[in-house]
């Protein structure tokens, strides 16, 4: 099997003997500066993932792949995200696979859009609305930082209006109280499709799962 090669505006991982981080995208001409030593991205792409470089201190970092974990560690935040461990039941759970088309209600800091955004490679589409500007741009700024903004379309507005589009293979609501939306969701799913949310109180679970509350 041929080995893939890193890329130019590859999104790339360095870590230190002494366990520092740094995520970093590959531009050509530009350098990583760290707590020991430079180390230019021209020597790192073209090469291979997994090994071993020098700063001009001689210091050694490895150079990895980020994992979708290792993106969502390294995201901006303001506000508590949905963590890894999550994010992988949320994506089994609504059969996230490539090729599909999400709706996401409440970007937040862009924790589970940017799982989503890898997840539905090739060929899907992920359509995350929020209400808040300023939301809405940390989570643009945090999927441009990976090289993921161009995979994902952002829409700023209210769901009380209803999602744009239908026939979403999955829909999922991270709002305050998505049991007052249930409708918006079917309206969005095509028959068959999945329906996710997250909410931290019982009492919000009962709402949820009380049919009435569909219109």
């Amino acid at each position: 099997m041929t080995e893939r090669l890193v890329q130019p505006y590859d999104t790339a991982l360095f870590i230190s003997r002494d366990h520092k981080r740094f995520l970093v995208r590959l531009v050509p001409g530009e350098t990583l500066h760290t707590h020991r030593g430079t180390i230019p991205h021209d020597e790192c792409i073209g090469g291979v993932w997994g090994r071993e470089l020098r700063t001009h201190l001689n210091y050694p970092f490895l150079l990895l792949d980020p994992s979708t974990a290792d993106l969502i560690q390294d995201i901006k935040r303001t506000t508590q995200i949905i963590y890894p461990k999550d994010i992988g039941y949320i994506l089994i759970k609504l059969n996230i696979q490539p090729g599909v088309t999400v709706l996401e209600a409440g970007s937040g800091s862009g924790a589970l859009t940017l799982a989503l955004a890898r997840a539905v490679l090739p060929g899907g589409r992920v359509i995350s609305y929020e209400v808040r500007p300023d939301m809405q741009n940390l989570a643009r700024k945090n999927l441009d930082r990976v090289g993921l903004l161009d995979r994902v379309e952002f829409k700023l507005k209210d769901i009380e209006l209803g999602f744009d589009e239908t026939g979403a293979d999955a829909v999922f609501l991270d709002v305050p109280e998505p049991s007052n939306f249930l409708g918006v969701a079917a309206a969005a799913l095509r028959s068959g499709g999945y329906f996710g949310t997250l909410v931290p109180t019982t009492n919000q679970i009962v709402r949820l799962l009380d049919r009435k509350s569909v219109v």
